[in-house]
């Protein structure tokens, strides 16, 4: 190869200034952009000795277009041109140095001084932002004044990007331990972190002991403030262009707070359709037929042994006995129906907290195929989460959070057995000693034969004392939240992780991740109206219309649910509200369509397509008693009307 080199031409005098000149070419073709970074890459690889010179040419090139980008946007000025060379220029920097595995320290130099001579146009892209953020206050009316600083996207994407690209470049220099990664384990109750006591960064989250000194982490540190500054206009950019999470704008994902819960939710939708294609294949399906009484085993018999690749495949239902034609509406039905046999306590695979959540029971092993059945509930959640069906149960938030891998709390204790948080945290703020005997271990019900198990080696000889006691409540926290059903846990994220890998469920907390498992937690009557469409001879002003919304805005929640569950075979809301709801081919909106018949005809639904078939009825009382007999009756079950 040196051999090669040396026998080459040299290049010209100014050659290399000319192709990155090119670059800030105003009006330059994406194709055009795409074929000079191609020569500049494949010029380096002959003329290795070339790069500083070209990252001279780079640099200054773009301390220029900076400087002009940056007078534009003090003066409100339309052009976007320099930005979007700024832009192709860090696109440029960053495609050379993918191709180094090992660059040298004065790269990182190199990228810090230009960090420096930019850092004029980052502030008037700050204060610019500012102004704008501080004229429209929500991201739909930001969205609405995007075209007033039409440099803000591009130079926002050079911003990340670059900040992206010292971050690759300083870990290659000095590897450093991941900083997302998530352990499982149970933090130290001792030491359990107070809200606010932690700083993120771009690369994930830094202990506020432990303030960055290094330039590198400072950049990190500046571009993480930036983005929880200004992250109203970053979800307004990521709602009109959503792929910018999966480009300049990933870092974000990593940063909590700054990227909103929609703009998530988009995303993980995204990369689950992506999950489900097979290249060069059609998407497989997956038909059921089974029997209502045998939910769980049926189901079981018929899915535990598929792939993950096959359960990610389209989802047909049939019930033995039962005409429905699943076009969605059945799916959804199933789904309820064996979410309830999975959480009977009869099967005893999962338990029930005092706030009526769920987690995995540590006597699941009375059945002796437990942990199979285990991982088959995990595949069941996890092809619900893929393809958006909502559940009609909650599960414990220390379970949420082992699903993503996060620690849990002595918090998290609360949620699950309030008494046992109350006496544990009644020991941590008294004094023990005299008052409580206590050792390091823990008692075990098994159908009421109780067992006494170590906390620690030796636990039954070792007395809790004021000393030790935030350890005792430390493993106390962590026997009943994690090692009590270590297997049942290992069981449930394995099928649930074939689904939904847990890369991708890293941009959610537990809160987020309960939403996207069980949709909003209450039914907001009037978006419902708001969100509706009528058919048949019906209108908005239809008597018998206007009667509707009234029985319903009379009714509790509980019957409100059972009327979703009526209409739509699911209980729960989705997830962005009833505009969300979805049909057989996509988005499809509640609809009400007139019927046919006298006051003795029930309304009729068809969950499939979310609609009712609700007859002109004579009085307002009338339709409300009719309503409700159909919907306490007439919530399971499929047949033709």
């Amino acid at each position: 190869a040196m051999a090669t080199h040396k026998s080459l031409p040299p290049l010209p005098d100014g050659a290399l200034d000319e192709l990155a000149s090119m670059l800030a070419r105003n009006g330059l073709a994406d194709t055009s952009y795409a074929r000079t970074t191609t020569v500049i890459r494949n010029l380096l690889l002959a003329y290795p000795a070339q790069q500083s010179r070209l990252a001279a040419s780079l640099e200054r090139l773009c301390v220029s277009l900076g400087a002009e980008a940056a007078n534009e946007l003090s003066q409100g000025l339309p052009s976007r041109a320099a930005a979007v060379a700024v832009l192709r220029i860090m696109k440029t920097i960053r495609s050379i140095l993918e191709k180094d595995p090992n660059p040298q320290e004065k790269i990182l130099n190199h990228l810090l001084d230009l960090n420096g001579k930019l850092r004029m146009l980052w502030e008037a892209l700050g204060t610019r932002i500012g102004k704008v953020e501080d004229e429209m206050g929500d991201e739909t009316g930001l969205s609405s004044l995007l075209p007033k600083i039409p440099q803000a996207l591009p130079l926002i994407e050079a911003y990340f990007l670059f900040g992206a690209v010292v971050a690759n470049v300083s870990s290659a220099i000095s590897p450093k331990e991941e900083p997302l990664q998530r352990a499982p384990s149970l933090p130290r109750v001792a030491s359990l972190p107070r809200s606010g006591s932690a700083r993120e960064s771009l690369g994930g989250l830094q202990s506020s002991a432990d303030e960055p000194t290094d330039p590198a982490s400072l950049v990190q540190s500046e571009m993480t403030a930036f983005a929880h500054a200004h992250k109203r206009m970053l979800n307004a950019l990521i709602q009109r262009t959503p792929h910018l999470l999966s480009q300049a704008f990933e870092p974000l994902l990593r940063l909590r707070g700054v990227v909103n819960f929609n703009n998530k939710r988009t995303h993980f939708q995204t990369r689950m359709r992506k999950l489900s294609m097979r290249p060069g294949q059609r998407p497989s399906s997956l038909r059921l037929n089974i029997r209502r009484q045998h939910v769980l085993q049926d189901s079981y018999h018929q899915l535990h042994l598929r792939t993950p690749q096959e359960m990610r495949g389209r989802m047909a239902v049939t019930f033995t006995g039962e005409e429905g034609v699943d076009a969605g509406g059945v799916t959804r039905e199933w789904y309820s129906v064996l979410m309830r046999s999975l959480l009977d306590v009869n099967f005893s695979l999962f338990e029930s907290s005092t706030d009526g959540t769920y987690q995995p029971s540590p006597n699941s092993a009375v059945n002796p195929d437990h942990l199979s059945f285990l991982r088959f509930a995990g595949l069941v959640v996890g092809k619900a989460l893929c393809d958006g069906h909502l559940l009609e149960c909650h599960f414990t938030r220390s379970f949420l959070k082992h699903l993503l891998g996060l620690p849990v709390s002595l918090d998290d204790v609360e949620r699950f057995d309030q008494d046992l948080h109350k006496n544990l945290l009644w020991s941590l703020k008294n004094s023990i000693e005299g008052v409580l005997d206590l050792n390091f271990t823990a008692e075990t019900d098994y159908f009421g034969s109780t067992s006494v198990v170590d906390l620690k080696p030796g636990g039954a000889d070792i007395q809790v004392t004021d000393d030790n006691k935030a350890d005792y409540v430390n493993l106390v926290a962590a026997h009943k939240l994690t090692h009590a059903i270590k297997d049942q846990l290992a069981a449930f994220q394995g099928g649930f992780h074939d689904m939904v890998p847990m890369e991708e469920l890293k941009i959610f907390d537990e809160g987020e991740l309960e939403l996207m498992l069980c949709g909003l937690p209450e039914i907001d009557v009037e978006d419902w109206r708001r969100n509706s469409e009528y058919s048949g001879g019906y209108s908005a002003a239809s008597q018998q219309i206007v009667w509707f919304w009234e029985a319903v805005g009379e009714m509790g929640q509980e019957d409100l649910a059972r009327l979703l569950q009526f209409c739509t075979a699911t209980s729960r809301v989705p997830l962005g509200g009833f505009s969300q709801l979805r049909g057989v081919s996509g988005p499809q909106k509640f609809s009400i369509a007139k019927a046919l018949g006298d006051d003795n005809r029930l309304p009729a639904s068809h969950t499939c397509f979310h609609s009712i078939d609700l007859p002109v009825y004579s009085s307002k009382e009338i339709l409300r008693e009719r309503l409700m007999f159909a919907i306490t009756e007439g919530t399971q079950g499929f047949g033709f009307s």
